[in-house]
C-alpha cells in the first residue's frame, strides 16, 4: 500500500573521497589531504518519517553539499524559518525526489518544510564550520545556488486531456473504473485556546485540477449540542504551505464571497461564525488557524468541505493540533467518503503526542488514545499504542507509522460513508496533541 500523500524519514552518511596524486619524480602517491585540499562531503538528510527531517541539525565544512531524499509524499526543504522563506526552495516533492545545497559560507543557515512548517514545527538547521586549518580557496565546487532539485514525484503532471471531440456518435468509451471513495467534507472539533493552542489544521490536495474548498468556523452553533463553553466569535484564517496569509474572515456574513457560501448550502447558521471559500492549487497544502476574537477561549470546530467532487483532485490529508482536554473538550476529527456507491478506501489515521517535543511543544500529550465511530457513534475500533496493533505491519508498510511507541494509529478499508476520529490522553491526561488523517492509494 503506498501512500498518496506525505512523510518520510532520514539517515546522516558522509562520503569522502581521497585522490592521490602522482609524484613525477618519485612516482609516489600523495594524498588530497597531504596537499592541504580535501574533497567535500556529501552528507543525507532523509525528509521524515511523519513531520521530520533526520537529521533535524547537522554540522557541516565548507563546500560540502547537504542531500535531502524524499521518503514519502508533500514536502517541500525551503530557506528561512516557517512562514518566512528566504532562500532555497525545494518546491513541495514527493517521493524518491532529491534536493542538493552546497554550502560555502559559514554560518547557521534554518530551512524548514512549507507545508509542516507552522503546523507540525517541520525545521532543520545547517551549521558550517568557519573553515578548515589549511584554507585553500579552491573555485570547485561551482557553486549552483539554483540546486540539482531532482523531482521526480509520482505525481505525473500531465493530466489526461479532454478527448478530442469526434463527432462520431458510435465510438464507445471504455468505462473508466470507479475511483475509490476519497475524503469530501473533513472537520475537527477541538478546544481553543491561545497562543500555541489555538486550532490549526492542515490539509494537502493531491490530483490533476484545482479545488474549490469551503472553510468554516464554528462557534455559537455548537450550544444547542451540549457545549456550553463554545467559542463564541471564531475567527478563520488561511495559509498557503510557506506561511503567506491567503486570506482572513471574522464574520462570514461580511466576507465579499457571502453570495457562494450561501449557495454552497452549507453556510454557518450564526452571524458570529466565519466561512472561506476558495479554489485551491492541486498537489498543494494549506493550513487552517482558528482563534477566538480578542484573545477569547472555548470549544471551536473547523471545517473544509470539497465542493468540487471526484474532479481530478481530492483532499487527501487533513491534520489538526491543539489542545486536548478531557470530557467534551478531547479532540474530535470527523471525515465523510464518498461519493456513494464508490469502492472502499484505506484510510490511516494517527494520534500523535510524544513526539511533539521534537518539535518545541512542552506540554505535549504524554500518551495517546485512538478511538474510530461511525456515523451512529458506534465504535469500531480503539488504540493506545500503535505497535500492539493487529495491523502494526501494515501501518509499518505504510511508510508512516508513528514514531513513538505510545501513539495510537487505526487502519482500516471503509466505504463512503461519515466517520469521527477521536484522541484523548491515556487516564486523562491533557496537552496538546495531533489528529491526522490520510486517505490511502489501494
Amino acid at each position: 500500500m503506498r501512500i498518496a500523500t506525505y512523510f518520510h524519514m532520514i539517515t546522516f552518511v558522509r562520503h569522502r573521497a581521497f585522490r592521490r596524486l602522482a609524484c613525477a619524480s618519485a612516482g609516489l602517491f600523495l594524498s588530497l589531504l597531504a596537499a592541504g585540499s580535501v574533497s567535500a562531503d556529501i552528507i543525507n538528510v532523509d525528509v521524515g518519517p511523519g513531520t521530520f527531517f533526520n537529521p533535524k541539525d547537522i554540522t557541516i565544512n565548507p563546500g560540502d553539499t547537504v542531500k535531502w531524499t524524499w521518503k514519502g509524499n508533500g514536502h517541500s526543504v525551503t530557506e528561512g524559518t516557517p512562514g518566512n522563506p528566504s532562500g532555497f526552495d525545494s518546491g513541495v516533492l514527493n517521493q524518491p525526489s532529491t534536493f542538493e545545497q552546497t554550502f560555502n559560507d559559514p554560518g547557521v543557515i534554518d530551512y524548514f518544510c512549507q507545508p509542516h512548517g507552522i503546523c507540525c514545527g517541520m525545521v532543520g538547521t545547517v551549521t558550517v564550520l568557519g573553515g578548515t586549518p589549511t584554507p585553500t580557496p579552491t573555485p570547485t565546487p561551482t557553486a549552483t545556488p539554483t540546486p540539482t532539485a531532482t523531482p521526480t514525484p509520482t505525481l505525473t503532471p500531465t493530466p489526461t486531456a479532454t478527448p478530442t471531440a469526434t463527432p462520431t456518435p458510435t465510438a464507445t468509451p471504455t468505462p473508466t473504473p470507479t475511483p475509490p471513495a476519497q475524503s469530501l467534507n473533513v472537520s475537527t472539533r477541538i478546544s481553543v485556546g491561545t497562543g500555541d493552542n489555538v486550532s490549526i489544521g492542515g490539509i494537502i490536495i493531491t490530483g490533476t485540477t484545482p479545488k474549490r474548498v469551503l472553510f468554516r468556523a464554528i462557534g455559537p452553533a455548537l450550544t444547542p449540542f451540549g457545549i456550553m463553553n463554545a467559542l463564541p466569535d471564531p475567527v478563520l484564517e488561511l495559509h498557503a504551505g510557506d506561511g503567506t496569509l491567503l486570506t482572513q474572515n471574522d464574520n462570514w456574513m461580511d466576507s465579499p464571497d457571502k453570495a457562494d457560501i450561501e449557495a454552497t448550502g452549507a453556510a454557518p447558521t450564526n452571524p458570529l461564525e466565519s466561512a472561506i471559500i476558495r479554489t485551491l492549487d492541486a498537489n498543494s497544502s494549506y493550513t487552517a488557524i482558528m482563534s477566538g476574537k480578542n484573545g477569547v477561549t472555548g470549544v471551536g470546530l473547523v471545517e473544509a468541505y470539497d465542493l468540487g467532487g471526484a474532479d481530478g483532485s481530492q483532499l487527501a490529508n487533513i491534520s489538526t493540533r491543539g489542545f486536548v482536554g478531557t470530557d467534551t473538550n478531547v479532540l474530535i476529527g470527523g471525515f465523510i467518503l464518498g461519493p456513494d456507491g464508490a469502492p472502499d478506501a484505506p484510510v490511516l489515521m494517527r494520534a500523535i503526542g510524544p513526539s511533539l517535543a521534537g518539535q518545541n511543544v512542552s506540554d505535549f500529550l504524554s500518551d495517546t488514545i485512538l478511538e474510530l465511530h461511525n456515523a451512529d457513534g458506534d465504535l469500531i475500533e480503539s488504540n493506545d499504542n500503535w505497535k500492539d496493533s493487529p495491523e502494526k505491519d501494515a501501518i509499518i508498510a505504510t511508510g508512516i507509522p508513528p514514531t513513538n511507541d505510545l501513539e495510537s494509529a487505526i487502519l482500516r478499508t471503509l466505504p463512503p460513508n461519515p466517520y469521527t476520529a477521536i484522541v484523548k490522553g491515556k487516564n486523562n491526561a491533557t496537552g496538546v496533541g495531533l489528529v491526522e488523517i490520510y486517505r490511502l492509494n489501494p
